[in-house]
């Protein structure tokens, strides 16, 4: 592979059009894998030529015990040797059969993985730290007593300890209204008047809590996962979680939604999931995260609705019954 001493990161982002945040955890993977498969090499991600040793990298990651990190790691090689196809014949041919045996590697997982979700019942993880909606719910109750008891939103000023509580109520009640993933890290802080002047590759591609006339508040969401398919998305902020960031606002003047203990700069995906974590083993004991949020209020949300396996059992039904499919059934139905 003639260009793997070239950097894995600048290729990656000049071959795929890929966005900060999913670039960041590909380079993550790549040198975790790279520092178990090679402790003994102290020069970093200078280069993937240990990808090439196929068994060994398959052995390694063999050894995660969940099937994500199996699949994030898949994910990231795939990527990076796609990022770095040889222009010789000879040496593309041979980046192409290892791109093929990663790749089926990753479509095994994917599937066994499906095959899981379909399921629907949590990993161990998940049942080790699952909390009830209820509980959830409590949590954020509770803070906003803390919050209330200090007097928080009278105060001229918050020390750390202040500052750090009120930021715990924001981001926990920012999470029940919008349980996103880690969406709202690097999010910055723009009046609609402002917004409008950028140029519009920024409007497009970072994330926003934007102030709208009327002391309104809106989330523009440009850069996530599914923005491909989904397109940006705007959040009206509702009232109640409205007022709460109305008094966070008067504290937190470093122009980012969240941010680190200095008060300037603005939380990354990774101190989100920290600081949720530091939140909850206080509270609970349990270890939660933005993922696990998601889980929890997605379950309590279907709880009275169809399983997938009580769905395909109806589907089944409506074919056998019928002889055709279950939307064609639905086309069927007359509600007047």
């Amino acid at each position: 592979m003639s260009k793997l001493t070239e950097n894995i990161e600048s290729n990656i982002k000049k071959t795929r059009n890929i966005k900060e945040s999913s670039l960041r955890t590909y380079m993550s993977s790549l040198k975790t894998l790279k520092k178990q498969i090679e402790p003994q090499d102290k020069t970093g991600l200078v280069n993937i030529n240990f990808l090439k040793d196929f068994d060994k990298v398959m052995n390694r990651i063999s050894e995660e015990k969940k099937i994500t990190s199996k699949k994030n790691k898949l994910t990231a090689i795939l990527v990076a040797l796609n990022s770095n196809i040889s222009d010789e014949e000879s040496n593309r041919i041979e980046d192409n059969k290892l791109i093929d045996k990663y790749g089926k590697e990753l479509k095994k997982l994917a599937d066994k993985y499906m095959v899981f979700l379909k399921e629907q019942t949590k990993t161990p993880t998940q049942k080790e730290n699952w909390i009830d909606y209820k509980d959830l719910i409590e949590v954020v109750n509770q803070l906003m007593k803390e919050v209330k008891h200090h007097s928080i939103a009278k105060k001229k000023e918050l020390n750390k300890k202040e500052y750090d509580l009120l930021q715990q109520l924001v981001i926990l009640r920012t999470y029940l209204d919008f349980p996103i993933r880690n969406d709202f890290a690097d999010m910055k802080i723009i009046t609609k008047k402002d917004f409008n002047k950028l140029p519009q590759n920024d409007q497009e591609q970072l994330n926003y809590l934007v102030l709208l006339p009327k002391n309104k508040k809106q989330f523009y969401i440009n850069n996530f996962k599914n923005q491909k398919f989904m397109g940006s998305k705007k959040l009206d902020i509702q009232p109640k979680l409205n007022r709460i960031i109305n008094i966070w606002l008067k504290y937190n003047n470093s122009g980012y939604f969240l941010t680190k203990v200095d008060r300037v700069t603005p939380m990354n995906p990774n101190n989100i999931t920290k600081f949720l974590n530091k939140i909850f083993i206080k509270q609970t004991g349990k270890s939660i995260s933005t993922s696990l949020i998601r889980h929890i209020i997605i379950s309590h949300l279907m709880a009275n609705e169809p399983t997938i396996k009580q769905n395909d059992i109806k589907k089944q039904q409506i074919e056998d019954t019928f002889l055709h499919t279950q939307d064609m059934n639905q086309l069927y139905r007359k509600i007047d």
